[in-house]
């Protein structure tokens, strides 16, 4: 019994020295890296097209509109436009009877943490930012692929845009709070985590200027065809 279980120990101990390096060297096959979206971008840019292109659509099918939660539609389901209706109630911009759908954002009521306004303003333009960054971290600056410039043009300023509100929504003005604490800037999906505080109203302007510059740049020459909905050079012109 001992000589049975000596070799059954001994076969074990091969087995796992004959394998643990190729076990401990595996490269994950299902994790695009840094590495090989520059490899893509370089020597196969119509590949990098395919995987980005999707996400591009993403962005711009949730800005139009998300579908609601639990079969429950609600007002800020309905894409960017339902923050323009919101925004001018709390403006003054629109009349409103006393009672009615929009009575506690004429009042600013919704200030808490769990209320729907507040989850909803939050989460809709912070899951902007996530999808874009997860477009212009995947498409390096220095490829020379002209519908890749195109799509990380649009990504970088779809995140310009949800900053500017993000920042209006949450401060004051830029002229005197420059210093006063604005909102959290996550510019790569793995910051997330890291980047939870505010930073200083001045850093997320100047963020937002440099990706209107960088989209800018990047859309030169681009021509959107018929497809006017698209944001092409003189949309991040005039965002800016």
């Amino acid at each position: 019994m001992k000589i049975i279980k000596s070799l059954i120990i001994a076969l074990f101990a091969a087995t796992v020295v004959s394998c643990g390096e190729d076990y401990l060297t595996t490269n994950p096959t299902d994790v695009a890296t840094g590495d090989a979206m520059n490899e893509l971008a370089k020597n196969n840019p119509d590949k990098l097209v395919t995987i980005v292109e999707p996400l591009l659509k993403g962005l711009y099918a949730d800005f139009q509109t998300k579908s609601g939660t639990d079969g429950q539609y609600q007002h800020c389901d309905y894409g960017f436009q339902s923050f323009f209706l919101m925004s001018d109630i709390m403006s003054d911009d629109m009349a409103l009877h006393v009672n009615g759908w929009f009575k506690f954002d004429h009042l600013f009521d919704y200030r808490d943490e769990p209320y729907v306004r507040t989850f909803g303003y939050w989460n809709f333009f912070y899951t902007m930012v996530n999808n874009a960054n997860a477009i212009i971290e995947k498409i390096p600056d220095e490829s020379l692929d002209a519908e890749l410039h195109a799509i990380k043009g649009q990504a970088l300023t779809f995140r310009a845009l949800s900053y500017s509100y993000l920042i209006q929504m949450y401060q004051q003005t830029y002229k005197g709070n420059e210093n006063q604490p604005g909102v959290p800037l996550i510019i790569t999906t793995s910051e997330g985590e890291s980047r939870r505080g505010r930073v200083p109203v001045a850093d997320v302007y100047d963020q937002i200027e440099k990706d209107y510059l960088k989209a800018i740049n990047f859309l030169d020459g681009w021509d959107r065809g018929t497809d006017k909905g698209r944001i092409d050079k003189s949309v991040a012109q005039g965002l800016l």
